[in-house]
C-alpha cells in the first residue's frame, strides 16, 4: 500500500505540529454494525498524554485507520500542560479551524484523550467551541487512563514522569508547579478567577452530553481506578451514555499493548454504537470511501496552509473534497 508522508518545516517558534491519517477504506467491522450508511467516515482527535512521543500515538491511529476513520493527532508541549495551560486555548482555536481546512466538519467527530494532558487539550477545544458557539456532530469521546482529580501530589508526580532531564531538574520543575498551583488556588478562591476551571477534573460538570468511554486500570500507580470510577458516576448522573472498561494489570496509558485485542475490540464497539445512522441528528451529505491512505505531517503557526509538492511531482488529493491538500511531501512506500 502507497503511503505519502507530507511533512512542512516552519521557521516559527510557536507553532503547531498535528498528524492526519486517511484511511483506504471503510472496516468491514463497521459494515457489519450497518456503519456503511454513514455518509462520512468518522474523523478522530487523538490527544496525546504529557510527555508522549507521536510513534507512540501512531499506534492508535493505526487502529483507528483499520476501522475506517480519519485521525488527526495533537501532543501538548509539557510546559503548557503544567505551567500555561492557558495556551492551550489558542490551540484548541487552530485545532478547530483544521477541521474546516480539511472540509471535515459534516464527518461524526470523536475525541480520544490520554491521562490529564489530552484530556486538556480536550477541555480547551469544547470550551472554545462553545464560545465560538459552532456545532460539529459530535459523536463521543473516549478516554484513557484520566481523568486525575486535581493533587498536588498528582501533580509532582506527573513532573516527575513527564519531564526528562536530570532528577534535579525534575525535582525543582516539580516545586515549580507546586508554587504555581497554590498561586492559582489562592488567586481563584480570591479573585474568582476562571483559571482552576480548564483542569480536566472541571469536566464532571461539562455541558456535552454525547456518550463517553473509559479505559483504565486497577493497577495504574499514576491515576487511581477510583478516580475514574468517581468522575464516571459524576456524568452518569448528569445522563451522560457512560461506558467503562477496566483492566487489571495493565500501567498507566498502556493498556493497549497490555491488551491489544480487548482495546481494540472495546474501542471498535464505541465507535461502530455512537456512529450508526440515527446516533445523530446533525445534517450530514454521503460521501465516498478513500481510495488509498495517507498521512498528512504539519507544523504551522496559525491556520492550515497549501504549498507545491516539488518532490513529488504532484499533490495530495482528498477525494471527494473537491480541495486539494497540497504540502511538501516526501514518498515513501509500505507494505
Amino acid at each position: 500500500m502507497s503511503v505519502v508522508i507530507m511533512e512542512i518545516e516552519e521557521e516559527e517558534e510557536d507553532e503547531l505540529e498535528y498528524y492526519v491519517t486517511f484511511p483506504a477504506a471503510v472496516s468491514p467491522e463497521l459494515h457489519e454494525d450497518s456503519y456503511a450508511e454513514v455518509e462520512k467516515e468518522p474523523v478522530v482527535f487523538l490527544f496525546g498524554w504529557g510527555g508522549c512521543k507521536d510513534q507512540h500515538l501512531a499506534k492508535y491511529s493505526e487502529m483507528y485507520k483499520d476501522l475506517g476513520c480519519v485521525t488527526i493527532r495533537y501532543i501538548s508541549p509539557v510546559n503548557y500542560i503544567f505551567f500555561t495551560p492557558r495556551a492551550l486555548l489558542d490551540v484548541a482555536d487552530q485545532l478547530i479551524d483544521l477541521i474546516t481546512d480539511l472540509t471535515l466538519e459534516v464527518h461524526p467527530l470523536l475525541f480520544h484523550c490520554f491521562s490529564n494532558g489530552g484530556a486538556l487539550v480536550y477541555r480547551c477545544l469544547t470550551r472554545r467551541l462553545r464560545e465560538r458557539g459552532l456545532t460539529l456532530d459530535v459523536r463521543g469521546t473516549v478516554f484513557d487512563s484520566g481523568p486525575i482529580q486535581p493533587r498536588l501530589t498528582n501533580g509532582w508526580r506527573a513532573v516527575q514522569l513527564c519531564i526528562q532531564g536530570e532528577r534535579w531538574y525534575r525535582w525543582m520543575l516539580g516545586m515549580l508547579f507546586v508554587l504555581l498551583a497554590l498561586l492559582r488556588y489562592l488567586w481563584a478562591v480570591t479573585l474568582g478567577s476562571a483559571e482552576h476551571r480548564l483542569h480536566p477534573w472541571s469536566l464532571t460538570a461539562a455541558p456535552e452530553r454525547w456518550p463517553q468511554m473509559f479505559l483504565y486500570s486497577t493497577a495504574d500507580e499514576l491515576t487511581p481506578a477510583k478516580d475514574v470510577e468517581q468522575f464516571m458516576s459524576a456524568r452518569r448522573r448528569l445522563g451522560v451514555d457512560v461506558t467503562g472498561h477496566v483492566f487489571e494489570d495493565s500501567a498507566h496509558v498502556l493498556h493497549y499493548r497490555a491488551h491489544p485485542e480487548q482495546y481494540r475490540a472495546a474501542v471498535a464497539t464505541f465507535v461502530a454504537r455512537v456512529c450508526r445512522p440515527g446516533s445523530s441528528n446533525s445534517p450530514r451529505r454521503r460521501g465516498t470511501a478513500r481510495p488509498d491512505s495517507g498521512d498528512l505531517r504539519r507544523r504551522e503557526d496559525g491556520a492550515a496552509g497549501s504549498s507545491e509538492s516539488p518532490g513529488s511531482g504532484a499533490r495530495a488529493t482528498r477525494p471527494g473534497s473537491g480541495d486539494p491538500i497540497r504540502r511538501e511531501a516526501a514518498a515513501s512506500t509500505a507494505k
